[in-house]
């Protein structure tokens, strides 16, 4: 399982088929379709859960535990995940999702980045903190928000990861 100094990738490449994969599907659709998401780990490729719904972020967490969340429209929930691309805790996180793109980790404490704007709409983007879930959680309210603004000379912009 990845761990420290261990290489962890976490691609992404289009969003679900509504609904979500077909079913019976592993969460892997040939070449050419329009969702895909791997976990690339020393040792092979492990399929995602197809209960991860366009999966827009990964981090490892302080246990075997990885955190991963939707994009906009997913819900604001923060799924943890085994070595094997499996779910094994859903925690619905008291902040809305607007247009989350990537997850870090910083001591005990997830950083959650409400950081896109695809349509360079949004004046601000958030960057919301929780204490990392325990194992029985089922919901987390975050320590505190930040509210961040780019400089006037670059103006709305669009991130997709910190």
């Amino acid at each position: 399982p990845p761990g420290p100094g261990l290489p962890l990738v976490h691609l992404g490449a289009g969003c679900p088929p509504p609904g979500g994969p077909p079913r019976g599907s592993p969460g892997l659709l040939p070449t050419g379709a329009t969702w895909l998401v791997l976990l690339i780990a020393v040792g092979g490729e492990v399929p995602l859960d197809p209960a991860v719904r366009e999966s827009s972020g990964l981090v490892v967490g302080t246990d075997d535990r990885m955190w991963t969340h939707g994009d906009s429209g997913t819900g604001s929930i923060l799924f943890a995940i085994d070595s094997k691309g499996r779910v094994t805790q859903c925690v619905t996180i008291d902040a809305t999702n607007v247009d989350w793109e990537d997850i870090a980790r910083q001591g005990d404490a997830l950083l959650i980045g409400d950081i896109g704007n695809n349509r360079r709409e949004r004046e601000t983007v958030r960057v919301i903190v929780v204490t990392e879930p325990q194992a029985d959680a089922e919901a987390a309210t975050p320590q505190r928000t930040l509210t961040l603004s780019y400089p006037e000379a670059i103006g709305p912009f669009d991130a997709e990861a910190f």
